[in-house]
């Protein structure tokens, strides 16, 4: 009897001493879980931002419209309309930007009740190139400023105030029509400036027809100038 209780009370000390290990086993996980693991020690010498990140989460440190020149393609420029360059730098950029996937429509043959004007009575030697015209008038590359910007176009760069003023832009009875290959270059030069145009080009068609009708005003003011 004795020996039993015996080997009862060393069974029970050695599960003692079992019970005591496991809690500080798990007092030793529970530290570690609350605190972490001990920091490591290093040391950091001063370097610029791009050696503290690493390099694909890096922006450029140079302006978005160098970006742009540099090779962005379209849908990377969205040029975050929140850090919004001045209106003028916008037109910089815009006008380097990859050309639209899409075409706006041609424009419809003139009546054959209406003589059309050839391209070769244009005097190309007075006029001035298209970038040149866009470079000279930045402010006027916005939507409300289109007729405007149509007229430049028209009068120093496509045709001149001599072919304006013999014609309107899809003739009639007394006059002829400008040359169309010109008016069609026309409308697809102010296309190109509004890339908002681009995924729906039926949506331009009304803002051709008002830089259309500006023209044709143009017309008229040259001719009674004339009289």
């Amino acid at each position: 009897m004795e020996a039993t209780l015996k080997n009862m009370m060393s069974a029970i000390k050695e599960l003692h001493k079992d019970v005591q290990q496991i809690k500080v086993q798990l007092n030793n996980k529970t530290t570690q879980c609350i605190h972490g693991p001990a920091p490591q020690q290093f040391s950091l010498s001063i370097a610029q931002p791009e050696q503290l990140l690493p390099q694909q989460h890096v922006a450029p440190l140079i302006p978005a419209h160098t970006q742009y020149g540099a090779g962005l393609a379209q849908d990377e420029w969205s040029f975050n309309q929140s850090q919004a360059l001045n209106e003028r730098d916008y037109h910089h950029v815009r006008d380097q930007q990859s050309p639209p996937a899409t075409q706006c429509a041609p424009i419809p043959s003139v009546s054959t009740k209406y003589r059309e004007l050839s391209s070769d009575d244009i005097n190309k030697a007075r006029l001035t190139s298209v970038q040149d015209v866009l470079q000279r008038y930045p402010d006027l590359q916005t939507e409300s400023k289109i007729g405007v910007l149509a007229v430049k176009v028209a009068r120093e760069a496509l045709f001149g105030d001599e072919i304006l003023r013999r014609c309107t832009p899809r003739g009639r009875q007394d006059l002829p029509a400008l040359p169309q290959a010109e008016l069609n270059m026309l409308k697809t030069i102010l296309y190109k400036l509004f890339p908002r145009y681009w995924s729906c080009p039926e949506e331009y068609e009304k803002k051709w027809a008002t830089a259309q009708d500006a023209v044709a005003q143009a017309c008229k003011r040259l001719r009674n100038k004339q009289v």
